[in-house]
């Protein structure tokens, strides 16, 4: 049996909901907002099941008013840091990082700026293990 789950957004992310449920064939929020969860799940999974050497790409979207507080964590990781590209896109910030070290390590680097609150988005890719 469905719980009924109450929560709050701001007004960005009512209108990216919006949007997003318009363009897709989910019939309500709700199987959207499930099916979000399963893909952070799913996510998070791999991140914890990485192991041995990898490289990745991470893409990093942020304000550039909150640049300081990735420049810290960049500066904690810059051993596995091999390449990155910045781009500024009207008013925001885009990092590219391609990545090279051990699994655990990439991991906490991944997970440490997924979950800043300085970030907006951020795509992770695994492109050899």
């Amino acid at each position: 049996m469905a719980k009924i789950v109450s929560f709050s957004l701001d007004n960005e992310s009512l209108e990216l909901l919006e949007n997003i449920e318009s363009m897709t064939s989910f019939r309500n929020r709700s199987e959207l907002i499930r099916a979000a969860l399963q893909l952070l799940r799913s996510e998070s999974k791999e991140l914890k099941t990485l192991s041995g050497h990898l490289d990745a790409i991470l893409v990093v979207a942020h304000s550039e008013k909150e640049e300081h507080e990735l420049f810290k964590v960049q500066h904690q990781f810059s051993d596995i840091i091999t390449t990155q590209v910045h781009n500024n896109l009207h008013g925001l910030c885009m990092e590219t990082f391609v990545l090279h070290g051990k699994a655990e390590t990439v991991s906490a680097f991944v997970k440490l700026l997924k979950e800043s609150k300085s970030v907006r988005y951020a795509k992770f890719m695994v492109v050899s293990d």
